[in-house]
């Protein structure tokens, strides 16, 4: 169980990262790129995702919440057609916080847009299509190269912050909390988001 998360009911899947992020200490190891697990964070390491054929199977990638003893995600597909290079793996890495440019991800197709109204838990500003269709680098969150944001004020990631994920709104200005389900904070049109997971089945 990574923090609040418990996926051992999720039957079928295998689980290549997660991190229930506590805003009070950083969650994830310097090393980006080896595998590791401790209460908040886990990954399964390059080594081990580059043996896999995720090419016959079902990759998503999931964003949530965690409080009160809770868990809440919502998954969306990551399919090569989305990744730069055609190829999920690296989308995968990119996602975990190792050094990235530009855009690596960008939705080939509507359906898989990061912002659709039929996501639960929307990873950019709903209501304007340009609005979660890439996630890119981001220079907003100075530190290692690491960081990445969903355009459209989205989900961003910043491995050098006690914050390492959440709303953009929040990131920007470093006052993302432990708030808990009740009180999920909305910045810039988005609510916070604490909980990002790969996971995939064959």
């Amino acid at each position: 169980m990574i923090g609040s998360c418990d996926v051992s009911a999720e039957s079928g899947w295998t689980y290549v990262f997660q991190l229930a992020d506590d805003r009070t200490k950083l969650d994830m190891p310097a090393d980006k790129a080896s595998a590791y697990s401790n209460d908040n964070a886990a990954f399964i390491g390059n080594v081990a995702l580059d043996t896999l054929d995720l090419k016959t199977s079902t990759v998503e990638m999931c964003a949530g919440y965690t409080g009160q003893d809770q868990c809440t995600v919502a998954c969306t597909p990551l399919v090569d057609a989305d990744c730069v290079g055609g190829n999920v793996n690296v989308c995968i890495k990119c996602l975990v916080g190792q050094t990235c440019g530009g855009t690596w991800w960008q939705a080939a197709d509507t359906s898989r847009n990061l912002s659709r109204n039929d996501l639960s838990i929307p990873w950019a500003i709903q209501g304007v299509a340009s609005r979660g269709q890439t996630i890119r680098a981001s220079n907003l969150f100075p530190g290692s190269g690491t960081e990445w944001q969903t355009w459209g004020y989205g989900l961003s990631f910043d491995a050098d912050s006690n914050a390492e994920f959440g709303a953009y709104g929040c990131m920007v200005a470093k006052s993302c909390t432990n708030e808990g389900v009740a009180a999920r904070t909305e910045y810039i049109g988005l609510k916070d988001a604490n909980v990002l997971q790969i996971r995939y089945r064959s």
